[in-house]
């Protein structure tokens, strides 16, 4: 039996179960902005937990019933505790997302930028044991608690990690192109539930039986769910009877600004561009701002679609190819008619190159999972298409000669993730995004010296980096806001400036900017923005066959 559990507000998410059953904790917007409430299993009036102005999320109720952490997003965010009954938030930590309790109630584990940390309960200083997720691992505790489990993005798969060595063993369980979006592991051990799907697109609920002493897999995953809401933050309750978790409908669109070449800054009122698919991103345009290229999601597919800019059919650049692949990272060469991108057509993300648009695409690189190459950036010069690839066991910067021609050849080699290259103009600099000083940060390398320096700093998160076509300004994402937000520089160098306002609820907007790739033209600035509904369900008589 499947039951809507949250009541009428547009968005609720990240539920977690009281020990004994009876209650369950959720992030719900119906006061304004995000707060904490639990609402009673068996019905009765919810009760609201926190009332502040900034985002309280991500509850997890301790296993002695009587205290919640929860995250808190934005400026002077952390993780913090409540009693249970209601009170004052006590802040535990100055950084950190997706609280998980020790069995024992001692410690908690948390991520923080890729990497998974723990701290005792009462504070202390964080100890980061895993790095290089280059996601959210959702870290979950055996029962034992001798063990967690946490997806890793940079793998492609789900990571057990022994706490007394910090060995590690992969477990197989995530197909290529596919990411996790919420783990949980049964009181008895048996049972790993976790919500898996393509990159971008909806997920759907699997479980898979384990060993309770090893944490691997007896047997192939099930799937619980298949619906067309995105199914994520999953819950296991202490009986094992009953999972709660977030169904949730998510749009992402393209959103085109005009921009002044001359301050750079935008104006007017912004222009929803794309119209297909349920979720796009990854925007590309052709060097003379004519042609626009993306990623466009939808029914478990990810494919490249194009449009002439200002009007005109949008199309779909390569055909169908059947349920679960995923196209991304397109790019233009320098002519404004090639395109290469990757692709999971054989299994795992690879090159292609087509020559014009609605030709036959040609592969550039061949990789094997958990190997993935992703993200072109075809030089200004034509001579090199970047991309990040995890050949190395970590994320870096690599190119290929765009005829095919010879092997990859790395531009980074840093044991820390660099992703989503970026040329400047002159093709004589690349920016990256990299997490080498443990915060994402904006670096740039100068193909000249072969030298890298840092290019933007700061205590948030610095997202993918592009130059305006002139040369003149280098634009970035950041959270330092609060929420993710468009900023740029001279790009010889200066303070950073904010040029857009995507909290402002007066621009009826969507309300989250994507940490991922946007466009600057000659005259725009075009960035993915996303939309969320959703609400808590609890699916009942959930047990072993």
């Amino acid at each position: 039996m499947l039951t809507r559990l949250s009541g009428s507000e547009r968005l609720a998410v990240s539920p977690s179960w009281s020990p004994d059953g009876a209650w369950i904790c959720y992030a719900s917007d119906r006061s304004g902005n995000l707060d904490l409430w639990k609402r009673p299993l068996l019905g009765g009036d919810e009760v609201q937990l926190t009332a502040t102005p900034q985002r309280e999320t991500q509850p997890a109720w301790a296993p002695d019933g009587r205290k919640i952490a929860f995250a808190v997003r934005g400026r002077d965010g952390g993780i913090f505790l409540v009693p249970s009954d209601g009170g004052r938030p006590v802040r535990v930590t100055t950084f950190g997302a997706n609280p998980s309790w020790s069995p024992d109630g001692q410690t908690l584990a948390f991520d923080w930028n890729g990497g998974v940390y723990l701290v005792p309960y009462v504070g202390g200083e964080p100890r980061l044991i895993a790095a290089g997720t280059s996601a959210t691992p959702h870290t979950v505790w055996s029962p034992d608690g001798a063990r967690i489990v946490f997806w890793n993005r940079t793998q492609g798969d789900l990571l057990s990690m022994t706490l007394a060595d910090g060995e590690t063993t992969p477990l197989g369980l995530i197909p290529a192109g596919e990411e996790v979006s919420g783990l949980s592991w049964s009181a008895d051990g048996q049972w790993l539930l976790f919500s898996r799907g393509s990159f971008g697109g909806n997920k759907d609920l699997w479980r898979v039986e384990v060993d309770p002493l090893s944490g691997k897999p007896l047997g192939e995953p099930e799937r619980l769910t298949l619906s067309s809401s995105d199914d994520v933050q999953c819950r296991i309750s202490a009986d094992g009877m009953k999972i709660a978790y977030t169904a949730q409908q998510v749009e992402r669109h393209l959103w085109s600004f005009s921009r002044d070449p001359q301050t750079g800054r935008i104006s007017g009122k912004p222009e929803r561009i794309s119209r297909v698919g349920e979720r796009n991103y990854y925007p590309a345009v052709s060097p003379d701002g004519q042609t626009l290229v993306w990623t466009s999601q939808n029914a478990g597919q990810g494919m490249v679609y194009y449009q002439r800019l200002g009007g005109g059919e949008q199309r779909k650049l390569t055909s169908e190819r059947g349920r679960g692949i995923r196209e991304v990272g397109a790019s233009f060469a320098p002519d404004g008619t090639q395109i290469a991108y990757s692709s999971t057509v054989g299994g795992s993300y690879q090159l292609w190159r087509m020559p014009s648009l609605d030709s036959v695409a040609l592969q550039l690189t061949r990789t094997q999972q958990p190997v993935r190459d992703t993200q072109t950036a075809w030089s200004p010069d034509g001579e090199s298409i970047a991309f990040y690839s995890n050949r190395s066991g970590n994320w870096d910067i690599w190119a290929i000669a765009p005829a095919g021609a010879g092997e990859p050849q790395p531009l980074t080699d840093w044991e820390s993730n660099e992703v989503y290259p970026a040329w400047s103009p002159d093709s004589s600099q690349l920016a990256f995004v990299s997490d080498h000083e443990g915060n994402p940060d904006l670096w740039i390398l100068d193909l000249r010296t072969n030298q890298v320096r840092p290019a933007v700093q700061h205590p948030a998160e610095e997202g993918p980096a592009a130059w305006s076509p002139d040369g003149r300004w280098f634009y970035f994402s950041s959270n330092r806001s609060g929420e993710f937000n468009i900023w740029k520089m001279p790009a010889s160098g200066g303070e950073p400036v904010q040029v857009t306002d995507f909290e402002d609820s007066a621009s009826n907007l969507p309300e989250t900017a994507l940490f991922t790739k946007f466009a600057v033209t000659s005259n725009r600035l075009i960035v993915p923005l996303e939309s969320r509904q959703g609400g808590i369900y609890v699916l009942e008589s959930f047990a072993p066959p």
